[in-house]
């Protein structure tokens, strides 16, 4: 389940949480959540990126690149965030 949420768009991700029991295990993972959110924006313009046919194919790339980049450091900030808090616990 966890994968399919980092895959999916803020969307999705907001339905995911209306469930109780998701949100309140998410809660105590308040890092993550952030985290989730924000990929999950970037999978959404991804997304609307690829299908936007008035764009040209090279921007499309270019932006889509960009926006993998933007993922990347989001995961290596959670990464860090994750490791800061294992060193005070």
């Amino acid at each position: 389940m966890i994968a399919e949420l980092l895959l999916a768009d803020d969307t999705r991700i907001n339905a995911w949480l209306k469930n109780d029991d998701n949100r309140d295990k998410i809660m105590q993972r308040p890092v993550f959540l952030d985290y989730l959110m924000e990929t999950g924006k970037r999978n959404r313009l991804i997304r609307n990126t690829t299908t936007d046919k008035s764009l040209s194919k090279d921007f499309r790339h270019k932006e889509v690149m960009r926006l993998q980049d933007q993922k990347r450091k989001l995961a290596e900030e959670f990464l860090d965030s994750l490791e800061f808090m294992r060193k005070y616990k």
